[in-house]
């Protein structure tokens, strides 16, 4: 785990619903509300209602269940399904974060992975170094500003972590595919307001484009170009929807050539051009 997660850990505290907050991409699974308790010491005891997992990355505490009692020991798992009876308390604390999903959930989560995959509802993590990590990123995410693009971010992120946290090992061939595709899409996000080319972009990363968009298809629901308008959209929005910025320094801003192609983006994207958008919203530069 690298100093930053580190810092993370120590310093935030924080709880977050975010359902009802504007995706930008639709998934069938989405995260209710999510949260990152440092020191944790309460007491829980109750029957759940909702689905629930926990990811405890430091302390001990006793979970009682089915008339069992056993002790659990960081790092490890704990999933709450619907209709599940629990009791469990962190003996002094731990750190955990927890992550809550909407009602129907189950159903979903049913459809998505096998039977046992949540059997047993306590178990350590597979993958403890990728997940600790992933769950830093997560954490850094819900304590700043929850835009539309990190609302899906922290859809599909958790999606890999159940991944991470609960299959088993992976390979080193499958790990290092796991990498080069983070860093690939991280590189996409950081850089989407430029004129990306996709295509140099996986080869920068030593992938063929055909290889790129293999890897891509297994993990997300829409193509890569997509993926990357739909964030060039939401940060075109959020520039037209400040008053500081013309509609060509806009354009600038988001890598388009001048403003006429951002202006043909743009009502391809969403209907209107920029202006016809900005006077529906009553925003004047």
């Amino acid at each position: 785990m690298d100093k930053l997660s580190k810092k993370i850990y120590k310093e935030v505290k924080i709880q977050r619903h975010i359902f009802h907050e504007p995706r930008l991409l639709n998934l069938p699974l989405k995260v209710e509300r999510i949260g990152f308790l440092h020191n944790k010491t309460e007491v829980i005891d109750r029957l759940f209602a909702l689905p629930s997992i926990c990811f405890v990355i430091s302390g001990s505490g006793i979970l009682q269940e089915n008339g069992k009692q056993r002790q659990l020991r960081a790092p490890f798992v704990l999933w709450n399904l619907t209709g599940d009876r629990k009791s469990y308390t962190p003996l002094e604390s731990w750190d955990e974060l927890y992550i809550g999903f909407a009602p129907g959930s189950d159903n979903i989560l049913a459809n998505i992975f096998p039977k046992d995959f949540f059997i047993p509802r306590v178990r350590n993590f597979s993958n403890p170094d990728e997940s600790l990590n992933l769950i830093a990123r997560l954490i850094e995410i819900i304590s700043g500003n929850l835009q539309q693009e990190n609302c899906a971010k922290i859809d599909i992120m958790v999606m890999e972590l159940l991944l991470c946290a609960l299959c088993p090992g992976k390979n080193k061939e499958h790990s290092l595919k796991e990498e080069t595709m983070h860093k690939i899409i991280t590189f996409i996000e950081e850089h989407c307001c430029e004129d990306l080319d996709l295509k140099l972009t996986a080869e920068k990363f030593g992938l063929s484009y055909s290889t790129f968009q293999r890897y891509w298809k297994q993990k997300y629901p829409i193509p890569p170009r997509d993926y990357l308008n739909k964030l060039r959209n939401a940060r075109a929005i959020e520039l037209l929807s400040s008053p500081k910025y013309s509609i060509g320094e806009a354009a600038g801003l988001l890598g388009f050539k001048n403003q006429f192609y951002f202006s043909r983006f743009f009502r391809r994207t969403n209907g209107l051009s920029p202006r016809e958008w900005r006077k529906l919203h009553k925003i004047s530069h």
